[in-house]
């Protein structure tokens, strides 16, 4: 199987500051998320029909990825080539922005840009794929996943300022500490990973999981809509309903199953991990609803097997 499920909601219709790029061939994939900083690029260009500067960001960026993954990305076989990729990548995206801000987002003559106030800013997190490697390519809060018979992992650290634990970061507004724009290069980290077979590798922007009461909640959303499909378009359609039911921001996620061969064989293999967690976790927190110390105690249960982010850099 290479097919990969795309689930892209937007709050407002033909409006929404996500974009993503993609590519399976079989042999080897990419996935690829942006989000553009709606707070930070706010400020509207009539050069872009009026749009905003996060809005385009996100393309930008996701065109970048796409043309650099498709020319020079891979997995890297060791940390010097990582470091390269990772400087290479970084100017790629950087000077797309650059060159179409300077093109096209000029600031008015004599005008001082505050300093919340970013040309063209954006996250992004990709994931370049071959065989069984993986490597995460991330700048800011959106994440970068692995599902396998033992539950979902997130191996992308927030880019954040203070703490960036996955449930704390629901109930604090905390700043992002490193995004990609116009007017300087930001860090691109990376993550490379050998894949458990067979598993499912994600790619999600904040809006996918930042609506949702804990961590657990988004394991959950994806074994539910398993459940109910019976088949890969049918699993897309029932994520694109519940997340779209669910969000509060623009929310985009790319899936791309590895190692199976038939839909039936990837549900045998993940979906009895959902009556695990239903019990453990899903179950007791929703009846106390609201009791947000006990959910924090059953995501400290939750989080060793979850929180693989400990080599992830940055």
């Amino acid at each position: 199987m290479h097919e990969i499920l795309q689930i892209s909601h937007a709050v407002l219709l033909d409006s929404g500051e996500d974009s993503f790029s993609l590519h399976s061939d079989g042999q080897s994939a990419f996935l690829c998320v942006t989000d553009g900083c709606g707070g930070l690029g706010s400020k509207r260009y009539s050069a872009l029909d009026n749009r905003t500067g996060a809005w385009i960001a996100a393309k930008l960026a996701a065109r970048a990825f796409a043309d650099w993954a498709q020319e020079r990305g891979s997995v890297p076989t060791d940390e010097e080539e990582g470091k390269l990729l990772c400087t290479e990548l970084s100017d790629a995206v950087y000077h797309v922005l650059k060159r179409f801000a300077d093109e096209h987002c000029a600031e008015e003559k004599g005008r001082i840009v505050g300093s919340m106030q970013r040309r063209l800013p954006t996250t992004l997190c990709s994931v370049t794929i071959h065989e069984n490697r993986a490597a995460f390519w991330w700048a800011g809060d959106s994440r970068g996943y692995v599902m396998d018979e033992n539950g979902l992992h997130q191996l992308t650290r927030d880019h954040v300022r203070g703490l960036t634990d996955a449930f704390e970061t629901l109930y604090r507004d905390a700043p992002l500490s490193n995004l990609l724009n116009a007017d300087q290069k930001g860090r691109i980290l990376l993550r490379v990973t050998s894949l458990k077979f067979p598993s499912v590798v994600l790619v999600a922007t904040d809006g996918v999981y930042s609506s949702l009461p804990t961590p657990m909640e988004v394991e959950m959303l994806l074994l539910d809509t398993l459940k109910k499909a019976k088949s890969m378009r049918e699993w897309e359609r029932c994520l694109c309903k519940r997340v779209a039911a669910n969000a509060q921001d623009d929310a985009t996620l790319l899936l791309l199953p590895v190692g199976f061969e038939t839909f039936e064989q990837l549900k045998s293999a993940l979906l009895p991990r959902r009556e695990i967690l239903q019990k453990r976790f899903i179950t007791p927190v929703r009846r106390r609803r609201g009791d947000i110390q006990y959910a924090r105690e059953k995501w400290l249960q939750y989080k060793p097997d979850y929180d693989c982010t400990e080599d992830a850099h940055g």
